[in-house]
């Protein structure tokens, strides 16, 4: 497939890219697909077991967790910041850079399409 200087306006059909990232928990406004991982649980095991790093080996932030082990969570200071950190910000994301969701649901969201009715006339 050519595209000779144009490129097509939708990321996902740029030569090579493949089938689209699948979202089972669906996305965030700005189009990433949210993570696995709960920002509640990852916020509350920082806070009751940040010392060792337990929050971050959760979202898969291993090197952050192994300098919270080895430092006993900064005292424990960097540990609750983390912790309210974790659970005050809509930023944070998991290993993967996917934002963490906010429900601790375990089955994912489905989100069907909304088909138009056939039997409706279109009046654009």
């Amino acid at each position: 497939m050519s595209y000779q200087g144009q490129l097509p306006q939708d990321p996902m059909h740029y030569p090579g890219y493949g089938a689209p990232y699948p979202a089972p928990f669906g996305h965030d406004p700005y189009g990433r697909p949210y993570s696995d991982k709960s920002r509640n649980v990852a916020g509350v095991l920082q806070l009751f077991f940040g010392v060792w790093g337990v929050g971050r080996f959760y979202t898969g932030h291993i090197g952050i967790a192994i300098g919270q082990l080895l430092t006993f969570g900064g005292l424990g200071i960097w540990s609750l910041i983390d912790g309210l950190v974790l659970l005050l910000k809509d930023t944070n994301t998991d290993s993967k850079g996917r934002p963490l969701r906010l429900t601790v649901s375990s089955t994912p969201q489905v989100i069907a399409p909304v088909l138009p009715n056939p039997s409706q006339e279109y009046r654009g």
